[in-house]
């Protein structure tokens, strides 16, 4: 849905996976194959913003070095069919994170880069705990203990 995105964690110990769903339109602002060049600009800037993981979260005092990513982004590829197009209107990013300890705090600071991402629906779990919660701009902090 449009306004929406997902975030799923995994804590084990000192490493963090982290994947992100969300429609196209959220984060490219368009959800069709770019036909203007200021689109296909647009759609480089977005990959570069998400190949930044440093840039999208923040994990309080803790810290954390990202070791990995895997970015699916609908239309970087010329090749691809109109229709393969209309199939493909989903972000997925994945992120690798291994930090010096297990951090108490997430923030989601891709909500300001995202001005379109009204609500990040968030679920977590660690060693010890799940949970689940709505982030907003004006909210963007996960409390994990």
């Amino acid at each position: 849905m449009h306004g929406e995105a997902e975030l799923l964690i995994a804590i084990e110990g000192q490493n963090i996976e982290m994947h992100l769903l969300s429609p196209a339109a959220n984060v490219l602002g368009f959800e069709h194959a770019p036909v203007t060049e200021e689109q296909r600009e647009q759609l480089h800037r977005v990959e570069a913003l998400l190949s930044d993981a440093d840039s999208l979260f923040d994990f309080g005092d803790t810290n954390c070095v990202p070791r990995s990513h895997d970015l699916e982004l609908p239309f970087a590829e010329e090749h691809e069919t109109e229709e393969e197009h209309e199939a493909h209107s989903e972000v997925s990013a994945r992120y690798v994170f291994e930090c010096d300890e297990s951090p108490v705090e997430i923030s989601a600071e891709l909500l300001d880069q995202f001005p379109l991402i009204e609500v990040l629906e968030v679920q977590w779990i660690t060693d010890t705990t799940q949970g689940a919660q709505d982030l907003r701009v004006d909210q963007a902090k996960i409390e994990l203990n």
